[in-house]
């Protein structure tokens, strides 16, 4: 037919103008696997601006600028709709006239991604930081190459010395009548009974049953009485830490009193809220809630469906209100100064509908704060922990994607940070009449998510092959490897790196999961006590932050295993 077009400037045979951009890779070598891309002829400089510091300047030749255009104005002469023309048959001077900014942006876009990746692949690069790229700054020119530049600090670069030879001393450990002893009571332990000790002098290992009074300065806010505790180097409770428990009451006799610092959470307690009342969605068993309530002198209500009555103390209970049931706008009419949510909005799917429901919820309560807490993505895309996406968490956030959640959704942010050693995210906001603009540090986040995200893939594949090389070497050299945890991120870590049968156990504090097993890989769960008598080569931490109290216990337990942290430590075998 007569009105029939073709794009201007091509063949029949579409592909050809990707088989001639690399004339040695044939037709034949290609088919077979659809991943290989034609590489990027671009060229790249890089000098040193300062210590650890480079600046990197990158030049993609024109011709691989044409050939996106061409491919983009291509598919659209085919596809788009312009009015005055049937689909497909509009002239591709007119869809290039049309689409000229649209596509401008889809091609930087997609060029600057593999010139990153790329240029990650082929220079030895080993970047601490973001690259400082705005893309919004960069135009492709309409003749002559692409050029852009960035600084990105880097590791440092130094020569090794010539280590060979050097003699080393294996530290041999003889077996005393002491070790002998501790592996008895150890063994034993569970089938007696706790007595009295008469001489007093309380050591590691030892029970306590005592009366505590918790204080903040000089106010009591709480008291427990008779409670049994063991005595290790550090104790560990939910919201906090006595780092130095230990050495605190070592040595301690029937009627001393001790007085041990405890380190909490950042969120435990939140001046603001004193006396006031906190509407907590997704409490879960109550626990935090009820600690809040306590220090802070606080009223709470907590909704969750799995909330257990038995876990809430008695000292806080007539303090408290709990609803099993899923937080709806039925439970609008609840009055409460403060709507508190942990570690609950990476479980749920539609989380605008979810954050609008609450703000219409609140209505016209200007005064209500809400207070979120949840892991923040930025650290999973750095260390391409693989381990920490499992399918309970089916939302993951940045900085900048939680603040635009909730600006979208009627609020206005008062703070937005990161805790636990950056692992998750706080954020503190007030419902706003009016849309509200970002003007937080942490809100500005999208060059840097574009730019970890474009490596996560390659980072993850690399992460999982060296995890997998070295259990699976160690299995075959007949070493011990455990797991210390047995939440969902060690069952993450064993599926996807498929090494469950070189591992056996998996050691927890927790008692209530002791004696259990991991769901899907079937490891044993284990107390801490059990590792001195099965004595592992390797212990495997599934969370960095613990690692100073792990080998605190590997060494009250005398087990001279080599500690290694997921995202922090490279997997590697001794010797």
């Amino acid at each position: 037919m007569t009105d029939e077009t073709r794009p201007e400037g091509t063949e029949p045979e579409v592909g050809a103008s990707v088989v001639e951009a690399t004339p040695e890779t044939s037709v034949e070598d290609t088919a077979p696997e659809e991943e290989q891309k034609p590489r990027l002829n671009q060229t790249v400089e890089m000098r040193d601006v300062g210590p650890c510091k480079k600046h990197i300047k990158v030049t993609i030749d024109r011709e691989d600028i044409n050939q996106r255009f061409d491919r983009k104005f291509s598919e659209l002469v085919v596809d788009a709709n312009v009015a005055g023309f049937r689909p497909g048959k509009a002239p591709r001077k007119i869809i290039e006239r049309r689409f000229q900014k649209d596509v401008s942006e889809q091609v930087k876009t997609e060029l600057l991604l593999e010139s990153l990746e790329q240029l990650a692949e082929e220079h030895e690069v080993a970047p601490l930081t973001a690259p400082n790229i705005s893309p919004r700054k960069i135009e492709i020119p309409k003749d002559g190459p692409l050029v852009y530049e960035f600084e990105v600090e880097v590791r440092p670069e130094f020569d090794l010395p010539n280590y060979k030879g050097l003699r080393l001393r294996r530290p041999v450990r003889p077996i005393t009548d002491d070790d002998v002893l501790q592996q008895e009571r150890r063994i034993l332990a569970p089938y007696g009974q706790l007595v009295p000790k008469p001489e007093g002098n309380a050591q590691i290992g030892d029970y306590l049953v005592a009366d505590l009074t918790n204080r903040l300065g000089d106010q009591v806010i709480g008291t427990l009485k008779e409670v049994t505790i063991r005595i290790d180097p550090v104790l560990a409770l939910k919201d906090g830490v006595a780092e130095d428990f230990g050495e605190k009451v070592k040595g301690a006799n029937a009627g001393e009193t001790r007085v041990i610092d405890i380190k909490l959470s950042d969120a435990v307690a939140i001046p603001e809220l004193r006396g006031k009342t906190i509407l907590e969605i997704g409490c879960g068993k109550g626990e935090f809630l009820a600690l809040m309530c306590e220090l802070g002198d606080c009223r709470g209500i907590g909704i969750d469906p799995s909330y257990q009555p038995s876990r809430t103390p008695a000292t806080v209970a007539h303090r408290l209100r709990f609803i099993n049931d899923l937080y709806s706008e039925k439970y609008a009419d609840l009055e409460a100064d403060a709507i508190l949510c942990r570690h609950t909005l990476e479980h749920i799917g539609a989380t605008l509908q979810f954050i609008r429901m609450i703000r219409r919820a609140i209505g016209d309560r200007r005064h209500m704060l809400v207070l979120f807490e949840l892991p923040d993505v930025t650290r999973v895309l750095k260390e391409a922990a693989f381990w920490d996406v499992y399918y309970e968490h089916c939302s993951y956030f940045s900085p900048g994607s939680l603040a635009r959640l909730f600006r979208r959704a009627g609020f206005d942010l008062l703070e937005l940070r990161r805790d636990y050693a950056d692992q998750y995210l706080l954020l503190a906001g007030r419902p706003s009449p009016q849309p509200t603009q970002p003007r937080l540090p942490l809100e500005d986040d999208l060059q840097q998510m574009q730019q970890l995200a474009a490596d996560f893939a390659r980072q993850v594949q690399s992460s999982i092959k060296g995890w997998k090389e070295m259990i699976t070497a160690a299995h075959a050299r007949g070493k011990k490897v455990v797991l210390w945890s047995a939440l969902s991120k060690a069952v993450a870590f064993l599926t996807t790196t498929k090494v469950g049968q070189a591992v056996e156990y998996a050691v927890d504090i927790n008692p209530r999961r002791q004696g259990r097993f991991l769901p899907v890989t079937g490891q044993q769960i284990m107390p801490p006590q059990f590792l001195r008598d099965y004595q592992p080569d390797y212990v495997i931490l599934m969370n960095p932050i613990y690692v100073p109290e792990v080998r605190a216990e590997l060494d009250r337990l005398s087990v001279p295993a080599k500690v290694l942290a997921v995202g922090a430590d490279e997997p590697a075998l001794d010797g």
